[in-house]
C-alpha cells in the first residue's frame, strides 16, 4: 500500500532543530511536542504537557545490547507522569509527548495507546523497553476504540519526523545501482 501525503506544521519554538519542537496536524485533535530532556521545564513552564496524553523517553544509552532504552507512559495531566519519570535515576537523554486538544483521551485510552506501544516496539526490536505494559487491553467500546486508533495512526505518522522509529519496521536500504 502506498503512503498517502499530509500535511504538518512544526514550530521549532527556540529556533534550534534539536530544541523544543512542537508538531500539529489540520484536522487533528492531537499535539506531539519533541524535546531535549535537558529542556523538560522549559516545556513544562510552556504548558505543552498540560492536557491528557502519552509520552516516550529515549536513553541514548547502549549498555545493553547496544540499542537505547525507552520507557513509555501517559497521565491526565501528562506533565506530572513525566515529571515522576524525570526524577528517577535513568538518564533520559530525550523524549516526545502526544496530548489531545480536545479531552479526548480518559485513563482507559490511554492505558490502550501505552500498552499498543509497548507491544509494538517489543515487537520491531529497535530499543529496549524499560518496565512493561504487557497488560490485558483495556476495555473500550467499539466507538472508543476506532477513535483511539485513529489518534495512535496519526501519532506513529508523526513520530518519524520527530525522530522517532522505535514503533515501525526498519526500512530496506536500497542497494546503489
Amino acid at each position: 500500500m502506498r503512503n498517502k501525503p499530509f500535511s504538518v506544521h512544526i514550530l521549532v519554538s527556540d529556533g534550534d532543530p534539536d530544541g523544543i519542537r512542537v508538531i500539529e496536524q489540520p484536522n487533528w485533535s492531537g499535539t506531539g511536542v519533541a524535546f531535549p530532556c535537558a529542556f523538560w521545564e522549559n516545556v513544562r513552564d510552556r504548558g505543552l504537557c498540560e492536557a491528557a496524553g502519552v509520552y516516550i523517553l529515549v536513553s541514548e544509552s547502549t549498555d545493553l545490547g547496544g540499542l537505547p532504552l525507552i520507557v513509555i507512559g501517559g497521565g491526565a495531566p501528562l506533565e506530572e507522569s513525566i515529571a515522576r519519570e524525570m526524577d528517577n535515576p535513568e538518564p533520559w537523554t530525550w523524549g516526545v509527548a502526544f496530548t489531545s486538544g480536545n479531552d479526548s483521551l480518559g485513563p482507559t485510552h490511554i492505558r490502550r495507546i501505552v500498552t499498543d506501544l509497548w507491544r509494538r516496539a517489543a515487537c520491531f526490536g529497535r530499543c529496549r523497553v524499560k518496565g512493561g505494559a504487557d497488560a490485558p487491553d483495556a476495555p473500550v467500546t467499539q466507538r472508543e476504540d476506532v477513535e483511539v486508533g485513529g489518534f495512535m495512526d496519526e501519532m506513529l505518522r508523526l513520530m518519524p519526523l520527530l525522530g522517532m522509529h522505535f514503533f515501525t519496521h526498519p526500512k530496506k536500504k536500497h542497494a546503489p545501482a
